[in-house]
């Protein structure tokens, strides 16, 4: 009853976000793999080094609720431009800027996240995959500083 609760629960969350919009659904759906993907790997590595640790696990999960969190305040600060730009007659039109870089940011550091979880756990990992995803990071971070000029 429970599992069917959650499942359900999940399916309209995203049915609503994909409905909403098609654009940003997809990326938002990544995160969330990722996510717990972080989360799955990072548990599994603390077993192989017997560091398991509820108050660990329980902030990891926090964390991940600051991530969606975060996604919808970036979600809020984009729609408030929307519409003051509207309201004043200027009209840009909806771009989810702040969104989707911090969604794009956050999905780039899950993924190195992981890739670290796993090398730390012994699976063979190639150097130019960490460092390619760590300078996406910091052009993530350059194109979000770049919207502020």
């Amino acid at each position: 009853m429970k599992n069917e609760t959650i499942k359900t629960t999940a399916a309209c969350v995203f049915a609503i976000l994909g409905s909403v919009t098609k654009r940003l659904a997809l990326p938002f759906c990544a995160l969330c793999v990722l996510m717990a993907a972080d989360y799955f790997t990072g548990l599994i590595k603390s077993k192989q080094n017997g560091t398991v640790c509820s108050r660990t696990g329980l902030k990891g999960i926090l964390k991940k609720l600051g991530y969606v969190a975060a996604v919808i305040a970036a979600a809020g600060v984009d729609y408030t431009v929307y519409f003051v730009s509207d309201s004043l007659g200027e009209g840009f039109g909806f771009k989810p800027v702040f969104m989707l870089l911090l969604i794009f940011w956050l999905i780039i550091n899950e993924s190195i996240s992981i890739l670290e979880n796993l090398s730390a756990m012994g699976v063979p990992m190639p150097d130019f995959l960490l460092k390619a995803a760590k300078s996406l990071k910091v052009n993530v971070v350059k194109k979000g500083e770049s919207k502020d000029e």
